[in-house]
């Protein structure tokens, strides 16, 4: 190394995750030394921790606790990361869509901003029954589960769905669709709000963190591409009846509904923990 230098370890007096849980935290590092020449000097540095999981977390609730925040994943299932809302957003920022109770994609995201509707084998099932009978597909038929179970999670290992309450908290609705004051979290549209299979620009910011693309929703009859950059859908895991229960926002509006779960909506999966 070079001569002089020493390398120090910093521990810190308090537990760092019982302070970030999912916010973030920034510490101010203050480094009283001696120089060479015997001079007292003082030097400071900006430490940012953020949270082991890498997400975008958002409140849900405002009791003050580490639990009233969730972290989300910074990306819809099959997309790219957004963390400050500037990137120059593509299509590869959407990500995939999915029905509600399936695993894997029913349709992935096609690197063709035209999104013509997708081939039977992509689209695996339709309200008119003329799809082939793949059981991992079968939930949008019998309707037999209350909830989008862990045995059908799309999300990788350690994140999950968020249920129905949890995405209602976090864009400032209710379950029953009353809105919940904005000290939960600010909420702001930025890009251009307009339907067009080429519009990437449009997003919800929830919060400091976290980004919602409006990347539109698949049709459940043959899976054409509708309302990109005007809409954004996302599923949560909850069931209403034979439908599933989603988020749905245009620019300025947000609101809960149920819809028939052969839609192919978006995804956004949160911690597990």
């Amino acid at each position: 190394g070079t001569p002089g230098c020493k390398t120090f370890t910093v521990t810190f007096k308090d537990k760092v995750e019982s302070l970030v849980n999912g916010s973030g935290y920034s510490v101010k590092l203050l480094a009283s030394y001696r120089d060479k020449n015997d001079q007292a000097k003082l030097a400071d540095m900006d430490i940012s921790v953020q949270d082991g999981l890498c997400g975008c977390p958002a409140k849900i609730a405002n009791t003050g606790a580490a639990t009233d925040w969730l972290t989300f994943q910074c990306h819809n299932l099959g997309g790219l990361d957004i963390l400050t809302g500037s990137e120059t957003l593509t299509q590869a920022h959407h990500g995939d869509w999915y029905r509600w109770g399936a695993p894997t994609a029913s349709v992935q995201n096609l690197n063709a901003i035209t999104d013509a509707p997708p081939s039977t084998s992509e689209w695996t099932y339709n309200d008119n029954g003329n799809g082939p009978a793949i059981p991992e597909y079968q939930d949008y038929n019998t309707h037999s589960t209350a909830d989008w179970y862990a045995a059908k999670n799309p999300c990788p290992a350690g994140w999950r769905l968020p249920t129905n309450p949890e995405f209602a908290a976090a864009i400032n609705k209710t379950t029953g669709n009353g809105n919940l004051g904005a000290d939960n979290n600010t909420l702001a549209w930025p890009g251009t709000w307009s339907s067009s299979t080429s519009n990437f620009s449009a997003l919800l910011k929830v919060g400091d963190y976290l980004y919602l693309p409006a990347a539109g929703f698949r049709v459940n009859s043959d899976g054409s591409l509708s309302y990109r950059g005007c809409y954004g859908h996302y599923w949560s895991s909850s069931a209403q009846s034979s439908d599933g229960r989603f988020v749905s926002f245009d620019r300025g509006n947000r609101s809960i509904i149920g819809i028939n779960r052969g839609y192919g909506l978006s995804v956004r999966c949160v911690a597990a923990e």
